[in-house]
């Protein structure tokens, strides 16, 4: 008798699929909820493409083949400099850190049971969990000011190959 009064008071609406039966409270519950996680994404996404589209009308006017061209003179100009001083330093970056880095994945794969392994995993594990911005910052101390290298490719370079090692 008292298993047919907690019965009624728990009306099932469906079963799902272990065979548990559901109540209609938990089954509103999870329609609210799922309400509120598509109305949180669609205001998001509508903000997110507000902005976006807010950015593309406002540049619109300055985004000609001249921005990608010319050299920066001043406060206004191209970023023909900036381009290739990504290009260069990235693909310097990689040219270095590739080989060494794949040579160290084999020599581990293969060879690297014993101490020297073990202190090569170790490093990269370190490596791992330094942030980027303390490695920037050490690469500027050490080959800018301390080695007196100036603003060159060649910090930017090693110090990128730093931080794509491990």
């Amino acid at each position: 008798m008292a298993t047919k009064a907690i019965e009624r008071r728990n009306i099932v609406v469906r079963s799902s699929a272990r065979g548990f039966k559901v109540s209609l409270s938990r089954r509103v519950t999870t329609v609210f909820a799922w309400m509120f996680v598509v109305f949180s994404f669609l205001f998001v996404a509508t903000m997110f493409v507000s902005i976006i589209g807010d950015v593309i009308i406002r540049a619109w006017p300055a985004l000609t083949p001249k921005l990608l061209t010319e050299v920066t003179s001043g406060i206004g100009g191209g970023l023909k400099n900036a381009i290739e001083g990504t290009f260069v330093m990235s693909v310097g970056a990689l040219l270095l850190a590739a080989p060494i880095g794949i040579s160290a994945g084999i020599y581990l794969s293969e060879h690297g049971r014993g101490g020297a392994g073990k202190v090569l995993r170790f490093l990269s594990d370190v490596l791992v969990g330094i942030p980027s911005i303390v490695l920037g910052y050490v690469g500027y101390i050490t080959m800018v000011i301390y080695l007196g290298w100036q603003f060159s490719v060649a910090a930017g370079i090693i110090t990128l190959t730093v931080m794509l090692l491990p």
